[in-house]
């Protein structure tokens, strides 16, 4: 144990010294949001994770001591508090996954009747903990505050439960690991439901073990459920925090027993099922196992695969158990060499006292390989994340946390059999112990800068950034997940934006809400008032039954009464729903869209409608905020497309090039040059960051951009008039070009440039002015060919 312990202090230093400074992605913010008021979580509700959480937020203190050596100074937010909470969950479920292994060599050594000693055993254990603890996706999800870091804690120490009992001799001892293990694998189910794929194999391989050794009967088995229901307590949690602790943003309603079975069983989502939709799945089971396999080998440690086959080999072939114990003739003296540390161990020689025993221990390698091989084939069979999405990969990829417990655990008994092959060399331990520094030091090296958060605070930065030019008495209702946790967090956690109303558009389109609508209608400090029933499509037949609102019923309710404004981003619920369209329109305001009534007659054009001076001084005014806030973005060589950090670029260009086209569309009918080269030069930086992302409709109209240029009549323009307060555009390649005399040449160029990019793309074709731009760019290549020539000439002439 002591061992044990010096692998969590390391593990724990690690990741307390690379916690994320603030929330993370994903479903962080909205977890730790529930946590800090003891509300109501997604599906199925973590009440274990929220408790906990709550109790460590409110009521613990970090020592300053402790927050100055992890690189902070001054005050800690609860975000910071939870990450490291997270960490020493991460470092628990390190320490128990080494003392499980090092278990599991005891199990090895039975089966090869040789053993290598506890020097060989702790080595082995230690080094393949804490390669697990410094695999990129378990050092990720252990330093932040997510689900994920608790119910690895929760599946290592049933692992460890499961390995103690195999190996217990004393009968009371057995019985005291079933009692825990009961308990535990209740516990467990109140934080991930995944981790009912490790306990179904375990539990029926543990029951088997009683039944076949007779000590199985009605009074025990009675009592060990009674435990696993004690353990499921918690969940008791959720309808009592909805009863007297009914927060608004909650998700869900367990104060009936439907609504608790259908939360339980994650209905919302779909039950089983990963994603909440109902598109086919891209990939298959085999070709999501290869997926599996492949990030096991590439990203997480390129060894593991090899030696978890190896270990799963000696722990299953009942064969190795019949080798001859160990008399292995001592090569580097030519004589027999039987050392007493190296003799059998003790509890083989129990083993042929007491069958009972040995049965026990031998079936530990073959349960714990169900368990795993169970897990792979039972998840990616019913998961449905579609993997062609790298994001969506992301997603999926943290539910392999779980059955690498076991590919390292394996990987341990593998490296073992190896060592124990070759361990009459004595120099073999200086070898291991070498072998082991050198895996620790190498997944250290090798994930560190990757793994590194303590300066992340991206994702808070663009929630505030979010809310930075919307007053007071404002409505924001919010479609994408990591808009709305990390803006949850924010206003919940840190009191930030009390004085507007922030809803999660998606989570309005379900029946429960309406067992919201006191808790909304009752806070008169807010601007909303929610309408009966549930967010509905207005020609669905549930609207005609009048059992919901429409989107014109909803802002018909709070137009008047948010006088701040009515904002939405992301995708709003039921978009093709035009039904307000008679009389509200949507504008695009920096990477947010605001609703706004139609003047009568409308013009047709949102931007006219609303005027173009008040929406491009309020546009001008938007990013200039948005952009002190969001400062940089999270480099793409540290954060790829899996990552939450690396979609908050692509909803900012995404936004500017809708603003940008916008902008474009009035600049060409007032023939305005200066609005022109501004479009145009927002749409090039939208381009220039986010080729692969850009629309293929904003591709055209960036192209059209500098068409438009290079036919207008004017002749210059202020080109420094036009960027002075857009300081995000001084990043665009080749600016400086329009302030000279051939800027019109330059325009030329790049609009043969943009609009021979938009014909390559795949549904340029689908375009109804796709065979007109093919025409121009014919005559654009022409003359770029000749100004290429000319310009050659003019070099070769200065030479």
């Amino acid at each position: 144990m002591s061992f044990g312990f010096c692998v969590c202090s390391l593990i724990f230093g690690i990741y307390a010294r690379t916690a994320y400074f603030s929330i993370p992605g994903g479903d962080s913010g909205e977890v730790v949001a529930e946590a800090c008021t003891l509300g109501h979580g997604h599906p199925p509700g973590y009440p274990v994770f929220i408790m906990l959480y709550h109790v460590v937020m409110k009521y613990v203190q970090v020592p300053e001591m402790f927050v100055e050596w992890a690189g902070h100074n001054g005050d800690v937010s609860p975000a910071w508090k939870a990450n490291i909470f997270t960490a020493a969950l991460g470092a628990f479920a390190v320490m128990f996954l080494q003392l499980a292994i090092e278990n599991g060599l005891v199990v090895v050594d039975a089966k090869m009747g040789v053993n290598g000693g506890w020097l060989a055993k702790v080595m082995i254990s230690c080094a393949m903990a804490v390669a697990y603890g410094l695999t990129p996706l378990v050092w990720q999800y252990s330093t932040g505050a997510e689900v994920f870091a608790l119910n690895n804690f929760f599946c290592a120490v049933l692992i460890w439960l499961t390995t103690k009992y195999g190996l217990a001799g004393a009968a009371n001892m057995k019985q005291l690991y079933i009692c825990l293990g009961a308990f535990w694998s209740g516990l467990a189910l109140c934080n991930q439901h995944t981790a009912i794929l490790f306990e179904i194999p375990l539990i029926g391989w543990i029951l088997f073990q009683e039944y076949r050794s007779r000590s199985l009967s009605k009074g025990r088995f009675l009592f060990w459920g009674l435990l696993f229901l004690i353990g499921l307590a918690p969940y008791g949690y959720l309808p009592l925090t909805l009863a007297y602790n009914r927060q608004q943003g909650s998700w869900g309603d367990t104060t009936t027993i439907f609504g608790f079975i259908h939360h339980l069983r994650r209905g919302d989502y779909g039950t089983f099922q990963l994603y909440g939709s109902d598109e086919k799945k891209p990939v298959g089971m085999v070709e999501r196992i290869r997926m599996y396999v492949l990030d096991l080998q590439f990203r997480q440690c390129a060894f593991v695969p090899v030696l978890c086959f190896v270990g799963i080999l000696a722990l299953v072939y009942q064969q190795m158990a019949r080798q001859k114990r160990r008399d292995i003739p001592d090569k580097r003296r030519g004589k027999k060499k039987v050392a007493k540390t190296n003799s059998v161990p003790a509890a083989t020689s129990e083993d042929v006292e007491n069958p009972e025993v040995a049965q026990r221990r031998h079936g530990l390698g073959v349960a714990l390989v169900a368990a795993f091989v169970f897990y792979v084939l039972v998840f990616h069979f019913l998961s449905n994340m579609p993997l062609d999405q790298e994001l969506l990969f992301g997603v999926q990829a943290r539910f392999w946390m779980q059955p690498n417990l076991l590919a390292f655990y394996f990987a341990g008994c593998g490296l073992y059999v190896l060592f124990l092959y070759v361990f009459q060399y004595r120099v073999m331990y200086i070898l291991l112990l070498g072998l082991c520094a050198g895996i620790i030091s190498f997944q250290f090296r090798t994930n560190y800068e990757l793994s590194d958060q303590s300066t992340n605070r991206y994702l808070e930065k663009y929630a505030r950034a979010i809310v930075s030019d919307i007053p007071s008495k404002s409505l924001l209702i919010v479609g994408y997940d990591q808009q709305w946790t990390s803006l949850r967090y924010l206003q919940q956690c840190e009191g930030f934006r009390k004085d507007i109303t922030i809803v999660n558009g998606p989570m309005m389109t379900y029946q429960w809400l309406s067992n919201y609508q006191k808790v909304y209608n009752s806070d008169y400090t807010k601007c909303m008032t929610l309408p009966d029933g549930y967010w509905l499509h207005s020609r669905s037949s549930y609207y005609s039954e009048k059992k919901g609102f429409s989107t014109k019923d909803f802002l018909d309710a709070n137009y008047d009464s948010c006088s701040g404004g009515i904002y939405w981003t992301g995708k709003l619920p039921y978009a093709k729903d035009t039904s307000y369209d008679m009389t509200y329109t949507g504008v695009n305001i920096g990477i947010l869209a605001a609703f706004y009534k139609k003047p009568t007659p409308s013009s047709g054009d949102a931007i006219l409608d609303m005027g173009f001076e008040k929406w491009f001084t309020r546009m001008f005014k938007a990013w200039a905020k948005v952009n002190t806030e969001l400062g940089e973005f999270a480099p793409e060589e540290k954060y790829s497309p899996e990552t939450w950090e690396w979609t908050v670029a692509r909803d900012y260009f995404d936004h500017s090039a809708q603003d940008a086209s916008g902008l474009l569309s009035i600049a060409v009918d007032r023939d305005e040059l200066s609005l022109m080269a501004l479009a145009a030069l927002m749409l090039e930086r939208a381009f220039q960051e986010d080729k692969e992302h850009m629309t293929t409709a904003n591709l055209k109209n960036l192209g059209l951009a500098f068409v438009k240029l290079v036919q207008s009549k004017k002749s210059t323009f202020n080109l420094d008039g036009i960027l002075k307060g857009h300081t995000h555009l001084d990043v665009v390649f080749g600016k400086d070009a329009y302030k000279g005399p051939v800027w019109k040449q330059v325009a030329a160029t790049k609009a043969f440039q943009f609009w021979t990019a938009f014909l390559e793309r795949k549904d340029a074709k689908e375009d109804p002015g796709y065979h007109t731009i093919k025409q121009i760019v014919a005559h654009l290549s022409k003359a770029h060919e000749k100004s290429q020539k000319k310009m050659s000439r003019l070099v070769e002439e200065d030479k």
